[in-house]
């Protein structure tokens, strides 16, 4: 009887353990997903996409911000492409209605200093763990 008392003491202990592990990396996983979301729509809309132009590609003179009710848009005013974030949708896309990246909490960008600042804030959700990242980035166009 001892022997059976010890040997269960010592199996909740490990499923104690297991259960903590389990938990903590489902929560790092829904961490991880927020992260490489908004870390590829960011790199994706600097550097574009065989069917986009990139931010840094858009001519210094032609860019176009449109910021309306914490919606926005940039535009390249020569090439005719860009890209726009949804509040109500909470995506950004590319003007062709592509979507770059869902879930979309909060974006802001600007334009100022021959520089564009775009901040995103991405939330991932899995179960009961939710997390939202933010990124910000400075993109220089073309001249």
């Amino acid at each position: 009887m001892v022997a059976l008392f010890i040997g269960m003491m010592a199996m909740a202990g490990f499923l104690t353990v297991f259960i903590s592990f389990l938990s903590s990396s489902e929560a790092a996983t829904v961490w991880r997903d927020a992260d490489y979301n908004a870390s590829m729509a960011l790199e994706r809309m600097a550097r574009g996409t065989d069917a986009t132009t990139g931010l840094r590609q858009f001519h210094l003179a032609d860019i176009i911000v449109v910021s309306d009710g914490g919606d926005w848009t940039i535009t390249d005013d020569q090439t005719a492409e860009g890209f726009t974030y949804s509040t109500a949708d909470q995506t950004i896309s590319d003007l062709a209605g592509n979507i770059f990246i869902n879930n979309v909490v909060d974006s802001s960008i600007s334009f100022s200093q021959n520089r564009l600042t775009l901040s995103v804030a991405i939330s991932s959700r899995e179960g009961k763990y939710e997390t939202t990242r933010e990124f910000n980035t400075t993109i220089q166009p073309r001249n």
